[in-house]
């Protein structure tokens, strides 16, 4: 399906999120979706908009909501005013969707949705008032442990569930025959929701049964402290894209305990690159991998973790059939043009509803 096939105009309220990589992200979509797509994007804004947004934060619960969001807001609702059949799809609406809604009174032709990103238990303690959730045509959800909490506050028929993407022409194997030395390599990538408590007993628990195992974790500065003068662990902060490949590349492992998960751009760039993955079982985890692909235990279970972990590092011909399967898997269901088709699907039945 084709965007201009929805007679529609198509506007994505835009952000980037600064720790991703450039070729990772929600935000991606907006390379791969059809060209006479709209951005709307702000700056930080001034002096009068932080003003406001800092009131608004202090007394009614806006924990996220940025100046840069407001200024977002009030261009959709100033856009509204040019009239006709107009959807505006807020990429990030755990941070930036409040008040487009008011639109409605200015142009009843338009369509919102909003995609959102935190599990539940997040968004719950981040966005106190639900209500401005109400205004939306559809909730678009990137994790089915999402569903019946957004169901049971907007609706079952305004509630779907789109995956989320990886650029699998980026994030691919690649083969280096010279790499092989006594070394393995396990590779830990990121720090939200990350459970860092485990990746330590983990990381403990491997080397001391095998002192060839290595740890890379490539993780921001502030997280650079949770795994301080431990042995074995090579830790990097803002590296660039291809420096982060690289390290997808050379690894033998994706070793991902988490707190919770909707999507994880982690596990996605694994999968596209080909390496088995060893994660947490919880919230939407299952909604991109499988046990051919990965290995799943409990929460905060070091210790089976650990044993799956060695079992991977002793069986080179299981590190390559699963690491396979996840970049077929990759392929197949979450490379970013077959999800824009999927999206662009859902934006058809929110037109017809």
């Amino acid at each position: 399906m084709r965007a201009q096939d929805l007679e529609y105009d198509i506007y994505l309220v835009y952000k980037k999120i600064g720790h991703h990589s450039g070729y990772s992200g929600y935000s991606q979509f907006v390379k791969f979706i059809n060209p006479s797509t709209k951005l709307i994007e702000a700056d930080r804004g001034g002096i009068f908009l932080h003003g406001l947004v800092f009131l608004m934060r202090r007394f009614i619960g806006m924990k996220w909501y940025a100046p840069r969001s407001l200024k977002q807001e009030i261009k959709v609702l100033i856009q509204c005013l040019s009239g006709g059949n107009a959807i505006y799809h807020f990429i990030h609406g755990d941070d930036d969707f409040r008040y487009a809604g008011f639109g409605r009174s200015i142009n009843k032709k338009i369509k919102l949705i909003s995609t959102y990103h935190q599990p539940p238990e997040v968004f719950d303690k981040t966005v106190q008032s639900k209500k401005h959730l109400k205004t939306l045509d559809a909730i678009i959800a990137v994790g089915t442990n999402q569903l019946n909490f957004f169901k049971n506050l907007v609706g079952e028929k305004k509630v779907y569930f789109v995956p989320h993407g990886i650029d699998i022409n980026f994030f691919e194997p690649v083969i280096h025959p010279n790499r092989r030395n006594n070394n393995k390599t396990c590779l830990f990538v990121g720090q939200w929701l990350r459970d860092f408590q485990c990746l330590r007993n983990v990381i403990r628990l491997i080397t001391n049964k095998d002192k060839n195992v290595q740890f890379e974790v490539v993780t921001t500065e502030n997280c650079r402290k949770e795994l301080n003068n431990m042995k074995k662990v090579k830790i990097q902060s803002n590296i660039s894209d291809i420096n982060l490949l690289s390290c997808y590349h050379n690894a033998d492992i994706m070793v991902l305990p988490l707190l919770d998960c909707t999507a994880n751009n982690v596990i996605l760039e694994a999968m596209a690159c080909g390496l088995p993955i060893v994660t947490t079982d919880i919230g939407g985890i299952r909604d991109y991998v499988d046990e051919k692909c990965a290995f799943l235990v409990h929460r905060g279970d070091a210790e089976t973790m650990a044993e799956k972990i060695m079992m991977l590092l002793d069986n080179e011909n299981l590190r390559s059939k699963m690491g396979k399967a996840g970049r077929e898997k990759a392929v197949k269901e979450f490379a970013w043009e077959n999800v824009i088709n999927r999206l662009l699907n859902t934006y058809k039945r929110i037109i017809e509803t």
